[in-house]
Formats: structure tokens, sequence, C-alpha cells
């Protein structure tokens, strides 16, 4: 699958690679303190063992568990596209896959061989537990909100993974290859996150210093207005994304100080949200009304309800539409072949600034094996039309 995504580095974790052992890692001792730290690479280190493992993957429990966390800064950066619809990674070997075409693989000789887990855990794991080791830091606190950004993502449907089939317990996916068994359920594990992301913002609060936050905060607006210079509109968006997240830690800082810099930088974000329609306007091509079917009222009012519910919060949805009129039914490739889920193309409408704008979705409604269920969920296809694109006149 070829995708044409803009990407941008959101900056260098300094986490060594890991050893299974901790006593026999010799950098537990480092005193050494990378600029924009506050604590050294062994304190930093030694925070691993002490992770909650219901949560993270403890790197010293398990050889596999190291490749969460991203290597030394000569080996390994974390990029992430501003589009929030894929993450890659980028290493000393080049390039590797999107995490749309590939699971990571860990083996678990304990618990039934190997599992395979989604890759932008490497991202999320890394970013917080590097702020939970050092909530003090620039570097960490930013790295911290930039993974925040990615988990906010999977809420919205804005990252999808590519498996041509997810059973009804999202417990294992078909590929190529065949079924791979997952190390848990994704949509747990970004509930579980999501829980993590409360206390860690909890800690935003009680431990990073309200001027840390002020100069990341401010870094990132100044980002955004190179990006738009260069005319790097996708850029753009993933930036004032967590440039948002900062502004909330800003302002509800207990400690902070509303002096001229603290209006300055208020304004600045400001001037900037102003312009951020113009962005689409500048990204978003122009596409004619795809052909739309009708449905029964009852499903329509449903779908369009569920729909302003699950994107409230990134778009406001004001109409829905139907792009198929046959639904899709999948159902579990093991005996008795229950139906797990329904699926049906749609097109969201957005009326921004008095241009429509499409966005496409893919509507799924979920079964218990003989029935479906009430409700309706909307994931992102993988070409990337889930993206806004200006409805011609």
């Amino acid at each position: 699958m070829k995708t044409n995504i803009l990407k941008a580095t959101l900056g260098l974790l300094v986490v060594f690679s890991l050893q299974i052992n901790a006593q026999n890692d010799p950098e537990l001792n480092n005193k050494t303190v990378e600029k924009g730290y506050t604590k050294s690479i062994g304190e930093i280190r030694k925070s691993y063992t002490q992770l909650d493992e219901r949560l993270y993957h403890k790197p010293y429990d398990n050889p596999a568990f190291k490749e969460f966390y991203l290597l030394d800064a000569n080996s390994e950066q974390a990029l992430i596209s501003q589009e929030i619809y894929t993450h890659q990674q980028l290493n000393n070997r080049g390039l590797r896959e999107s995490i749309q075409s590939k699971l990571f693989e860990v083996n678990l000789p304990n618990k039934g061989g190997k599992r395979y887990s989604f890759q932008d855990d490497n991202v999320i794991h890394a970013y917080f537990a590097v702020f939970n080791a050092d909530p003090e830091g620039i570097k960490p606190y930013s790295f911290y909100v930039s993974g925040k950004t990615l988990l906010e993502a999977h809420r919205y449907g804005d990252i999808t993974f590519e498996a041509k089939y997810e059973d009804n317990e999202h417990t294992k996916v078909v590929t190529d290859s065949g079924i791979l068994l997952l190390l848990y359920s994704h949509r747990a594990r970004v509930a579980d996150m999501g829980l993590e992301v409360v206390r860690l913002d909890q800690m935003v609060y009680d431990k990073t210093p309200f001027n840390t936050i002020g100069a990341a905060f401010f870094g990132m607006l100044n980002n955004i207005e190179k990006f738009e210079k260069a005319g790097k509109y996708d850029n753009c968006k993933m930036s004032f994304r967590i440039a948002t997240t900062m502004k909330e830690h800003f302002e509800k800082h207990p400690k902070k100080v509303q002096d001229d810099s603290y209006l300055f930088v208020l304004n600045k974000y400001e001037q900037i949200k102003q312009r951020v329609k113009g962005w689409d306007a500048h990204t978003a091509k122009g596409i004619d009304m795809p052909k739309t079917y009708n449905m029964t009222p009852a499903t329509t009012q449903k779908a369009l309800a569920d729909a302003k519910k699950q994107f409230e919060g990134a778009f406001k949805v004001d109409k829905l539409v139907f792009l198929e009129k046959d639904w899709k039914t999948f159902k579990s490739p093991n005996y008795p072949y229950e139906i797990t889920h329904r699926s049906l193309l749609v097109g969201l409408l957005t009326n921004e600034g008095g241009v429509t704008y499409l966005r496409q979705y893919n509507l799924q409604q979920p079964g218990d094996g003989k029935k479906w269920q009430n409700k309706y969920q909307f994931t992102a296809p993988f070409d990337g039309t889930h993206n806004p694109r200006k409805i011609s006149k």
C-alpha cells in the first residue's frame, strides 16, 4: 500500500537499548544528564524496574519487551504522520513499514509462545515511561503530550491497522501469514492507557514546572508558524493538536503566572487557531459528491447520533450519507462461524467556514453471534479518505 503522508520528527527520545537483567546493565550507573532532561540516564533506567506491569511491558522482565522502548539516539527515532493516519519508525536499517501493515512480535515462552501487539506501543510506551521517570524535563514532557495525542487518535478512529479480520473478542487477527494471537485486546489497551493518561496529566500539574510547559508550548507554536511558511499544512494540523493539549496544561497549572508573557503565548495560539480552517483549504482536494443510497430512517438517525457522539471534540458532524447500499457481513473463521460484525461505507459531512467537507468511514455494527447490537462504531479506511475532502460546487 502506498500512502502519500507527510511526516515530521517529534523529537529524539534518549532511552537506550535495555538488557534483561537490571543488575547487569552498566547504564544504571550512568550519571549523564542529557540536554532537555533533569534526570540522568541511570535514573531513568532504574525507573523502568518500577513500572506498573499491568500497563507497561517491563523491559527487564523479557528481552522482547525492550523493543517497546526506542533504542539509542544513533539508531532510532520516532516519526508520527501529521495526519495521524499512520506512524513509522526510522532506524539504522532504514525506514520500517508502517503499523498499518505490521504487528510487533513478542515471544512469551511461559504464556504459550508468540503474541503480537500493535507497533504504536513502541512510541506510547517510550513516551509515557520517560515522562514518568523525568516529569520535570522539557523533552519528556513534550514526548508525553505527543504520545497522548497519538493515543487520542485511536479514540477518534484516526489510526487504523491493516488486518483482514479481527474477531469479536479482538484477541486475534487474520493476515496473509495466518491467525495471529494478540498480546491484548486493542480496545481494552486504549482504555487502560487512557486511565494512565489521567494519572500522568495529574503528574504534569504536580511536578512539571509551569515555565517548562510554557517553553514547550511556545516552541510548538513557533514550529507551526515555520510549517505554515513552508506550506506544510498537514504538519500544522498535527502540531496544533499537540499545542492544544499543551495549552490546557498551561492554563490549568496550579502555579501559573498570568503575566505579559503568559498572555502573549495565549494570544499567539488564538491567532494561529483563526487560521486552522484555512489549512484544510490548502490540503483538501475538491471532489464531486459521490452517489448516495437511502437506508431506513431509524438506521440513519441512529448512525448520525452515534457519529456525533464518537467524533465529539474532533469535528462536528452535520450530516451522514450512505455510500453503499449493501452491508458486508463478517463471521468468525472458526466453527460455528458466528457473525461478528457488519460494515457499510458512509460519508460524514461537515460545514467549515462555508465549505462542505466529506470524511469517509466504515460504519460497523457489532454482532453477538446471532443478532446485531443496537450501536454503531466508525473506523477509518486504509486509503486516507477519512481525511477531510472538499466537496466541489
